[in-house]
């Protein structure tokens, strides 16, 4: 059975990165915000770290990737993450799945959204 978490990794064009694993999902540049806050806050704000070049989700021991540099300017990230949840003798939470990809609204203000939900019961090819 393989394991979800689906945690991200952001490449920005000055090379500054945004490993979510590696700082516990807390970010560096804003205050009291997670990792994924952080890159939505880096791409509305490109002069900071020039923009994001690549977004990698890890599904168990795959690696996904999104090549940010050939999407709409208005592209924004998307990872959720479902959980279920049992009661034994202690409340306990996993991720049974994970949704990754981007979203942008086109030139007639249609949501467009790309994303593959990964299911942790599925073999992920």
């Amino acid at each position: 059975m393989l394991i979800l978490n689906g945690s991200l990794k952001a490449y920005f064009n000055d090379g500054y990165i945004i490993d979510e694993e590696k700082q516990k999902d807390i970010a560096v540049l804003i205050s009291e915000r997670n990792s994924l806050a952080e890159i939505i806050f880096l791409i509305e704000n490109p002069r900071i770290h020039g923009g994001l070049v690549r977004l990698i989700c890890r599904i168990g021991k795959d690696n996904h990737e999104v090549n940010w540099k050939v999407l709409p300017p208005n592209s924004q990230p998307v990872r959720i993450r479902f959980r279920s949840s049992a009661v034994d003798s202690k409340i306990t939470s996993k991720i049974d799945s994970v949704e990754f990809g981007y979203l942008y609204t086109n030139n007639v203000g249609e949501l467009i959204k790309h994303t593959n939900i990964y299911h942790q019961d599925e073999e992920i090819r």
